[in-house]
C-alpha cells in the first residue's frame, strides 16, 4: 500500500464552496457539527453586516439630503405678491416716508397698501415677528443686532432678513471747502472701516442666520461629510476581514492538530518475522 500526502488545498476549496453555497442559498451534502457551526457563524455575520450597513447608509443619506427651506418672500416684490404676511413699521421711519411719497403705480406705492400697522416696542416686535404675525421693516443693523442677541440667548436665529435691500440710504454732508471741520470729516471717513470691523465683531453670531439654508443646517447640526464619517463603514469591512481570516487560520491549525501522527506499516505474512517497512514517497 502506498500513502500519499494530504492536499491542503482541499480545505480552501471547501471553505470557498461553503461561502458560495450560503450566498446562493444552496445546501451541501456534508453534515455534522462543524457544518452547522460554520453555517450559523456565517449567517450571523451576514445578518449583522446587513443591519449595520443599512443603518449606517441611512444616516449618511440623511446628512446628504439638504433641508427644504420655505421662505414667504425675499424681496419687496415677493412681499407684494404674497397675501399671508402684512407689513408693519415704525411711525417715524424713513421707509414710511418713502411709501407715502412714491408715485402712483410704482412698487412702493402698491406696497403702501400692505401696511397693516405701526409698532415701536422692540420686545413686542421681536415676539410678533417670531410668531409670524407680520413682517417688520427697519434699519438692517438694528435687525442684525436683534438677531445676534436672540441667537446668543436661545441658540436659534428665529428671524430671517431679506437678502435684498429695500431702500438704500445714503447720507451726504455739504460744507464750505475752507471750513476747518473738513479735517475732522476726512479723519472720520478714513476711520470708517474701523467702525465696520468693530460692528462685525460684535455681530459674529448672526453670520449663519443671514442665509436661510445655512441657518436651518446650523440649527439641525448639519455639516459637510468628512473622512471620519466613513470610519464606521471601514470598521465593518475590516472586522469582517479579520474575523474571516481568524476563522480560516484556526481551521487550518485544528486540521493539522487533529491529523494522526502514526505512520502506516505493511502487515507481515504468515511464517515470516515481522519487521518494520519504511515507505518511500513517490
Amino acid at each position: 500500500r502506498k500513502a500519499g500526502p494530504t492536499l491542503q488545498s482541499k480545505s480552501i476549496v471547501n471553505s470557498s464552496m461553503l461561502v458560495i453555497s450560503v450566498l446562493l442559498q444552496k445546501g451541501q451534502k456534508t453534515a455534522g457539527k462543524m457544518w452547522k457551526t460554520s453555517v450559523f457563524l456565517l449567517t450571523l455575520w451576514l445578518l449583522t453586516s446587513l443591519i449595520l450597513c443599512v443603518v449606517y447608509s441611512t444616516n449618511l443619506l440623511a446628512t446628504l439630503v439638504l433641508p427644504r427651506v420655505s421662505i414667504p418672500f425675499d424681496s419687496l416684490q415677493g412681499l407684494l405678491e404674497q397675501n399671508e404676511v402684512l407689513l408693519h413699521m415704525s411711525v417715524s421711519s424713513i421707509f414710511r416716508q418713502a411709501l407715502e411719497d412714491a408715485e402712483p403705480g410704482t412698487l412702493l406705492n402698491k406696497l403702501n397698501k400692505k401696511v397693516g400697522g405701526y409698532e415701536t416696542d422692540a420686545s413686542k416686535i421681536t415676539q410678533d415677528v417670531i410668531e409670524g404675525k407680520y413682517a417688520f421693516i427697519t434699519l438692517r443693523n438694528a435687525l442684525l443686532g436683534t438677531m445676534n442677541d436672540l441667537f446668543s440667548k436661545t441658540g436659534k436665529c428665529g428671524i430671517q432678513v431679506t437678502t435684498e435691500t429695500s431702500v438704500p440710504v445714503t447720507l451726504s454732508y455739504m460744507f464750505a471747502k475752507e471750513l476747518r471741520i473738513k479735517t475732522d470729516f476726512d479723519r472720520v471717513l478714513r476711520e470708517s472701516g474701523i467702525l465696520n470691523k468693530v460692528l462685525n465683531d460684535k455681530l459674529s453670531n448672526v453670520t449663519v442666520c443671514l442665509k436661510p439654508g445655512a441657518r436651518v443646517r446650523g440649527e439641525r447640526g448639519e455639516r459637510a461629510l468628512e473622512i471620519a464619517d466613513f470610519y464606521g463603514l471601514f470598521m465593518v469591512y475590516a472586522a469582517g476581514i479579520i474575523v474571516s481570516t481568524s476563522v480560516f487560520v484556526g481551521e487550518q491549525i485544528l486540521n493539522k492538530l487533529s491529523r494522526p501522527s502514526s505512520h502506516p506499516t505493511q502487515e507481515p505474512r504468515r511464517g515470516q518475522p515481522s519487521s518494520p517497512v519504511v515507505l518511500e514517497r513517490q
